[in-house]
């Protein structure tokens, strides 16, 4: 009997006896496991990956685009506030932000997403930033914008008063790495 179906085997008969349970219970060890394989896949989605800090080079001048998912702004997280708190780190890490359309201008972006989850509550958060810039491509000379920086975080809370706090903690996080590797990039 493999690894994954004994507790799940286990839950199917738990469910005979009490079925909320089960599901509770089955709903928990599925969300456990998520979080588990996450984890041990994140550290490579956690630092910018070495071989694309080049990108960061003779990067002077973004635009910066904060975009959350509806259930984020259900939560009473804004697009703004957000976008205030990232476009002050960039400013002070020496960045000149531009504002206005992002059409042809190297783009910071922060997405993000939550759900709530399990019993107890528990909520489930992805926070990623990205460096997006148009690019030649050679082999048919167009324009595209392709994506060429990404940090990113999963997070897993139940202290979902605190969860305006945990995202500023974490897209601070994110910041602190992106402009970690910036300054590493302009140093040599």
């Amino acid at each position: 009997m493999g690894s994954l179906s004994w507790p799940f085997g286990r839950l199917r008969a738990l469910r005979r006896v009490g079925p909320r349970l089960a599901l509770r219970i089955e709903a928990n060890c599925r969300l456990y496991l998520l979080s588990v394989c996450l984890t041990v896949l994140m550290p490579a989605f956690a630092r910018g990956q070495a071989s694309s800090h080049i990108v960061l080079r003779g990067l002077t001048r973004v635009a910066v685009t904060v975009t959350f998912d509806p259930e984020v702004r259900r939560w009473g997280l804004d697009n703004a506030s957000f976008q205030e708190q990232v476009e002050a780190r960039l400013r002070t890490a020496g960045l000149t932000v531009l504002s206005g359309p992002a059409a042809s201008r190297p783009t910071i972006e922060v997405r993000s997403w939550l759900r709530l989850r399990g019993d107890p509550q528990q909520l489930a958060y992805y926070i990623q930033l990205i460096v997006r810039e148009h690019a030649t491509l050679f082999r048919s000379e167009a324009l595209a914008v392709v994506q060429t920086y990404q940090v990113a975080h999963l997070g897993v809370t139940t202290e979902i008063d605190r969860v305006r706090d945990e995202f500023r903690s974490q897209i601070d996080s994110l910041l602190d790495i992106f402009i970690n590797d910036l300054l590493r990039e302009r140093g040599k």
